[in-house]
């Protein structure tokens, strides 16, 4: 399921805004993905979301295109502002995504690229989950974007 509370930010065509607040209407659908309901439809588009009022100098935390895996980031920096760069796992969650290599350099190197992030931040640091150092060689993004790979915390 697409989330719909997406626009563009007028600095940056690539970056769209998002709310750090989980509706009622997200509570449900995160019942229903976990029974099973609808399961491989449950993803967020891939791409560069703004949180609150980023600028140049905001952190970049960086999760897969599952639902539940996005959502849980967003509304954890709540009253934070921040980039979220989502990759495109096909709707896997970060860990399982990393193990089948979905959540992988190359996939972050593409996606740094598509989005221009070098046009929308000055730094060049990038916040991944712990979860996902197993797939993603952080040497190699480093010598192909420019960006800088830090592992943050397992949850969020």
């Amino acid at each position: 399921m697409q989330n719909t509370i997406t626009k563009e930010i007028a600095s940056h065509p690539s970056v769209k805004r998002m709310d750090s607040r989980i509706s009622w209407k997200n509570r449900w659908d995160h019942i229903t993905a976990r029974v099973g309901a609808n399961r491989a439809g449950y993803r967020v588009e891939p791409g560069l979301y703004a949180i609150g009022a980023p600028d140049s100098g905001s952190p970049v935390l960086v999760t897969a295109n599952y639902t539940l895996s996005f959502d849980a980031l967003r509304s954890s920096v709540k009253g934070i502002s921040a980039y979220i760069l989502v990759l495109d796992t096909f709707g896997v969650n970060v860990w399982c995504a990393a193990a089948k290599g979905a959540f992988s350099a190359n996939e972050l190197i593409s996606r740094i690229e598509s989005v221009s992030l070098k046009d929308v931040v000055s730094h060049r640091c990038l916040i991944l989950p712990q979860l996902s150092g197993p797939g993603v060689a952080a040497g190699l993004v480093k010598k192909k974007s420019g960006f800088r790979v830090e592992f943050g915390p397992v949850r969020a």
